[in-house]
């Protein structure tokens, strides 16, 4: 009887200086990723909301191994002032500058991991029916809220910002 391959470890999602990164505990691994973003599409209004939003999957294959279980994240971009998110003054010589930062979410079990969000940042979960399954203060570094297994989409808002998430 030939035995079964060993699996590869599901991989982590980092990012840093405007850079995605991919780790697995399986050396030797090579990622496989997508990056979808639902702003990227021909429109035919007068307005277009966006979302500077991605979402992220990256599963680690390697030969001999089966693939492992496939990672997902959400990506996105959380103004530092809110009231002054977007161009609010026109200008022909100048284009105001925005300043946001990066926060990246992914599950792990029944956790969400936030990572990037200003310390002290309120952090909720909400389920689709818009119920709160859990909240937190941000802190330096990775937060984890505490939420159901049984969501496979839900809504974080992070500071003034609501975000849709998958698992």
């Amino acid at each position: 009887m030939i035995p079964e391959p060993e699996q590869c470890a599901k991989p982590n999602i980092y990012y840093a200086n405007g850079k995605l990164s991919f780790k697995s505990a399986t050396e030797g691994v090579q990622f496989v990723s997508e990056i979808t973003d639902a702003d990227v599409k021909k429109n035919y209004t007068t307005e277009v909301d966006l979302s500077v939003t991605y979402a992220i999957s990256v599963y680690a294959t390697k030969d001999g191994y089966t693939d492992s279980e496939v990672a997902t994240g959400t990506l996105c971009w959380i103004e530092v002032d809110p009231q002054k998110e977007g161009i609010t003054e026109l200008d022909e010589d100048v284009v105001p500058g925005v300043k946001a930062i990066p926060v990246l979410m992914q599950f792990e079990g029944s956790s969400l991991m936030v990572s990037g969000a200003k310390e002290g940042t309120p952090i909720s979960i909400y389920d689709l029916s818009g119920h709160l399954l859990g909240s937190t203060t941000a802190t330096n570094g990775t937060t984890r809220v505490q939420a159901s297994n049984n969501e496979k989409v839900v809504i974080v808002k992070v500071g003034e910002r609501a975000v849709k998430v998958a698992r």
